[in-house]
């Protein structure tokens, strides 16, 4: 059924499958407040140097 947050989920992990990047399930919206502060730690250096190369990667 559209709408559904698993058919969300599988429709945006295609679209980033067919860029080459990898994904991972982070659960339901409430993790976002975790995950969050991440865009933040990335626009320290981003901002300052205009240096935008840089990444993070989720350790399994």
């Amino acid at each position: 059924m559209p709408g559904t947050r698993d058919a969300a989920k599988k429709t945006v992990t295609a679209i980033l499958d067919r860029f080459g990047w990898e994904t991972a399930d982070m659960g339901k919206v409430e993790a976002a407040r975790a995950i969050e502060p991440l865009c933040m730690l990335w626009c320290i250096p981003g901002f300052p140097q205009n240096d935008w190369v840089h990444a993070f990667k989720l350790l399994t």
